[in-house]
């Protein structure tokens, strides 16, 4: 698909962004490859077709190049809807309505010279077989052609109308590497040090496939469609103003840090890291924010440094532990069950206060911000 669309048709808008022309890609062919030369004009800028007698012929192959008068077949030859009426008796007439433009037509023409280039005449077949047998050949060609191509146009333009006008963002397949779905390619050059096979459909490369490997990114559906619809939207100018989208972005997101974050917490939390915070919860930078900050949890639970020598600081408060560094890694799901399991086991040793808070505040809804004073009020009284 990506080849595909890489050879189709685009265009440059006023504004210098390139698009897509997808009303052109229908008959946008990728012809076989073939080796004869093709040849559409003379060099003196006259016509290729040949005249025999008194009929003018467009389109032929010599056997070393295929000349074609498109300007004549998309024309005249359109107009008058040649195939249905063939000039060589005994060939079959095509169907009236077998090609819609002339650009189907010309692109049934070429198929069918350079299927003379690939197919030749057997012993005993007349002229009017051959020729029925070329166009079986083209025709055949012409309409698997025009089916991937409407299937290329119908992808694009539906992974192209995920992005436009949404309210509520959904990662799509579009949107989603292969490693969201638990699939991961490695190059042979590493691959083959640890014994494992070239894929058979994707050369050079090993297929590794783990529903593991998804872990990470369960609660990322959003995140990954942000990245394609509000950050390339932005670097591309296709919003209409980034100054107030991103300013709205960042209020939106700094009252919404200001709503879920402790008061003694916000007291004492730094202009740099209100503003950073507020940042990488805009969404402006989508998952990139995102990864910095892991990069912080995971370096200061391994006991390393503060990536950012200490002038942001980090999300929570975090100690040295191998644990918080692997489900920082491994997403959401790991991370829940760890932190449960963490609070029923001091449950179990008594320290009840602790165990039932941590079970509390993970509990679902439990961490929205109108719900705050009742989960303190409830992890209390369970700790009396």
């Amino acid at each position: 698909d990506s080849k595909l669309i890489a050879n189709a048709p685009w265009r440059q808008l006023d504004n210098g962004l390139y698009a897509a022309n997808t009303d052109e890609w229908l008959d946008n062919f990728t012809f076989p490859q073939i080796d004869a030369r093709i040849v559409t004009i003379n060099p003196d800028g006259t016509p290729v077709g040949k005249q025999v007698g008194d009929r003018y012929i467009p389109a032929f192959y010599d056997g070393k190049t295929i000349f074609a008068d498109i300007d004549y077949i998309e024309g005249a030859m359109y107009q008058e809807k040649a195939w249905t009426k063939p000039k060589v008796e005994g060939v079959k007439p095509l169907a009236e309505n077998a090609f819609k433009t002339p650009r189907a037509w010309s692109n049934f023409i070429m198929l069918h010279e350079i299927a003379h280039t690939n197919f030749a005449q057997k012993a005993g077949e007349s002229k009017a077989q051959y020729e029925n047998r070329i166009n079986d050949i083209a025709m055949e060609q012409h309409k698997a052609q025009s089916s991937i191509n409407e299937e290329t146009v119908l992808k694009f333009r539906s992974a192209l109308n995920s992005g436009v006008l949404n309210t509520i963002m959904s990662g799509t397949p579009a949107d989603k590497p292969i490693i969201t779905d638990g699939v991961a390619y490695v190059p042979m050059s590493v691959a083959s040090k640890f014994g494992m096979v070239e894929d058979p459909k994707v050369r050079g490369y090993a297929r590794i496939e783990n529903g593991l490997m998804g872990l990470p990114f369960q609660f990322y559906s959003y995140t990954l469609a942000n990245i394609n619809k509000t950050v390339a939207t932005l670097a591309q100018g296709q919003i209409k103003n980034r100054a107030i989208g991103i300013s709205t972005s960042m209020g939106l997101a700094y009252l919404s840090l200001k709503l879920r974050t402790p008061d003694f917490v916000w007291e004492d939390m730094s202009a740099q890291d209100k503003f950073a915070r507020s940042f990488d919860m805009s969404g402006v930078m989508a998952f990139y924010s995102d990864l910095f900050y892991t990069s912080m949890h995971t370096s200061l639970a391994l006991g390393g440094p503060n990536i950012t020598g200490g002038i942001l600081a980090p999300k929570f408060p975090q100690d040295p532990s191998a644990m918080d560094a692997v489900t920082g890694l491994a997403g959401a799901g790991p991370s829940w069950a760890a932190d449960v399991g963490g609070g029923m086991y001091q449950f179990a040793n008594g320290e009840y206060g602790e165990g039932a808070k941590t079970i509390a505040r993970n509990a679902p809804f439990a961490r929205l911000w109108f719900l705050k004073d009742d989960i303190n009020q409830i992890t209390r009284a369970w700790a009396q």
